[in-house]
């Protein structure tokens, strides 16, 4: 059985009630969210998974180096750490969770990735902070294509 659009327009009063959802007032807006609290990322995570969203959740508060960002998303969406380290390759890691090789799973409603603290992120390497948000954000689209939405949720003040 193929995957459904999450949202459908073709049933009119099924529409109407699935823009009310939590889901549809982020996605039609895009792919990548910043909340300012803790709190705020976590409600929203949550909210999520009460969609039956996966929910990669990562803290980022006490990254060293960017090594640690590597290893901490490898742990989270559970590919070889070998697989993806460099901002390049972190294309090919998004678009393999858009297709369902790693870190989704198709009989969910989509993924998503939240991440806390990203400005730990930001000061150890501004331009890598701003890649790995952009490459999400490109893969994303793209795994929308395939009736895949793909969200990413940061915590941060900056």
């Amino acid at each position: 059985m193929g995957r459904r659009a999450v949202f459908d327009p073709t049933d009119r009063d099924l529409f109407n009630e699935q823009r009310q959802r939590f889901d549809w007032s982020l996605l039609q807006n895009g792919t990548v969210f910043r909340y300012d609290t803790r709190f705020q990322l976590d409600s929203a995570g949550s909210r999520l998974a009460d969609l039956a969203y996966v929910v990669h959740r990562i803290d980022a508060h006490d990254w060293t180096s960017v090594d640690d960002m590597y290893d901490a998303f490898a742990q989270a969406m559970a590919y070889p750490r070998s697989y993806g380290g460099s901002t390049s390759a972190f294309s090919d890691v998004f678009a393999d969770v858009g297709t369902y090789v790693f870190g989704s799973d198709p009989g969910t409603t989509g993924t998503v990735l939240a991440i806390a603290g990203f400005d730990t992120l930001v000061n150890l390497d501004h331009r890598t902070a701003h890649l790995i948000l952009d490459h999400f954000a490109r893969e994303a689209r793209l795994a929308g294509l395939y009736a895949h939405p793909m969200l990413c949720l940061v915590e941060s003040v900056t």
